[in-house]
């Protein structure tokens, strides 16, 4: 009888399942197992992450009203505290009399006096006192011209000059300049210091030949009479004058205006052709407006029919030369 072989294919296959199913059940103890130390052993052997890990952790919240600020105070300042603080970061720099106000202010900002304030460091503007003006002045503001009349044997002086010397001067020049040898000066001149020394004189002449009636033409006698101005502008050059030409009574006040402005054209014009430079020389009419007298009478008339001269620079002493 010969043997009989049983192949149960079936049966091979079942011992490798259960194999595997074995293996899968130990895989899972084994994960069971570690996820329970994982969560319910002790913290000290949970893993801690490198200095590189990239695990996300939600950011504290900042210590100070700006956020991110560096620096941070660990604890609140009170506000009287930071004023102090304050006042002594911002003083170190400055002296003590300084620091002491700025102390002062932010204590309370009503009680420094401008003293104190002046002395911190403020900035002020210097306080310049306003000039006092002593002596009397033109609508313009230029001192009123010292006033020199020659008349015969008397010379009037009279005015505000800004020194004696300057009133010795001009005493000097009187004389000098008089067509009556044995002429005497009666000075009623003050001494005011703040008088420019460059203040005009005004010379009047009594005697002087005058323009006839209704002309501006310069006679051979009046050119006689404006020789002596060319000599005093000769002798010296820094001074400048002024020509003012005048008309009397009669006649209309605007005939009267262009007839004087045309009269002080033609002394001016005079003394430039004796040499002059005509930049030192000016000329305007006053017209009616300053009259000498307001009599009616020839020799009255004429005495108003006339020229002036202002002179700058007369006071000045010349320069010394070496």
């Amino acid at each position: 009888m010969t043997g009989m072989y049983y192949d149960d294919d079936e049966g091979g296959n079942w011992a490798l399942r259960a194999a595997f199913i074995a293996l899968i059940l130990l895989t899972l103890l084994v994960g069971l197992w570690v996820g329970l130390r994982a969560f319910g052993g002790d913290s000290s052997t949970l893993p801690v992450p490198s200095s590189g890990s990239q695990l996300a952790t939600e950011p504290e919240a900042p210590t100070t009203l700006s956020e991110g600020a560096e620096d941070a105070p660990e604890e609140p300042v009170a506000l009287d505290d930071a004023d102090d603080e304050l006042v002594s970061d911002d003083t170190d720099d400055i002296d003590g009399t300084a620091a002491a106000a700025v102390t002062a202010l932010a204590d309370d900002p009503t009680s420094a006096e401008p003293s104190e304030i002046e002395s911190a460091g403020a900035a002020t503007e210097p306080v310049v006192a306003p000039t006092e003006v002593s002596y009397d002045t033109l609508p313009d503001g230029r001192p009123v011209p010292v006033l020199v009349i020659f008349d015969g044997e008397l010379i009037t002086l009279s005015g505000a000059v800004p020194s004696s010397e300057a009133s010795t001067r001009l005493s000097v020049l009187a004389l000098a300049n008089s067509t009556v040898p044995d002429a005497e000066v009666a000075s009623f001149l003050t001494v005011e210091p703040t008088v420019p020394v460059g203040v005009g004189v005004r010379v009047i002449e009594m005697n002087s030949v005058r323009f006839a009636e209704g002309s501006p033409t310069v006679t051979l006698e009046h050119a006689e009479q404006l020789n002596r101005v060319a000599a005093v502008m000769a002798a010296f050059p820094d001074v400048t004058v002024e020509v003012i030409g005048h008309a009397d009574q009669r006649g209309d006040e605007t005939s009267n205006f262009q007839l004087s402005t045309a009269r002080a054209r033609a002394a001016a014009d005079f003394l430039a052709a004796q040499g002059v430079d005509p930049s030192r020389l000016s000329s305007r009419g006053a017209g009616e407006s300053d009259l000498l007298t307001l009599n009616n009478d020839e020799t009255a008339l004429a005495l108003n029919r006339r020229t002036e001269f202002v002179f700058f620079g007369l006071l000045l002493e010349p320069e010394e030369t070496t």
